[in-house]
């Protein structure tokens, strides 16, 4: 197994790897999210409701999210650094994060928000489906 000497791209991965999968994971949350309040909305239509309208609300509102989550992590790579270690006749680098403590507060919020804001949209609008197909079952 061979080591990766380059620095560039040890720097390049250090400085977007991690935002791009901590966005990405935090994406398909949201929309998770989107998904059960569609299908909300869909109990709440008629049944013949328009399914192309559907998929074109649907390939707008993706990239949109995942925009604004790409956005809201765009301050991960600035304080990102790689760091070498010699220990012996090994070299290592690090990627290694250190934030100002505004900056560690604002990471701190954001990835709250991005975990809780959808737990719960998700948890209120199963709850609604629910219920709702609760009331047609005993209407039926």
């Amino acid at each position: 197994m061979k080591t990766i000497d380059n620095e560039l791209h040890l720097l390049v991965a250090c400085k977007s790897i991690h935002m791009i999968l901590k966005s990405l994971l935090t994406s398909t949350e949201c929309i998770t999210a989107c998904v059960v309040i569609e299908r909300a909305v869909n109990i709440l239509d008629e049944p013949d409701s328009n399914k192309m309208e559907s998929k074109k609300v649907a390939k707008r509102i993706m990239p949109i999210i995942i925009g604004l989550v790409l956005l809201s992590h765009v301050n991960d790579p600035y304080y990102r650094k790689s760091i070498e270690d010699f220990n012996g006749d090994d070299r290592r680098i690090w990627c290694l994060i250190r934030y100002p403590s505004l900056v560690d507060t604002y990471d701190y919020f954001i990835n709250l928000m991005h975990l809780v804001g959808p737990l719960i949209i998700t948890i209120m609008f199963t709850l609604m489906i629910v219920i709702l197909l609760s009331r047609i079952r005993s209407r039926v």
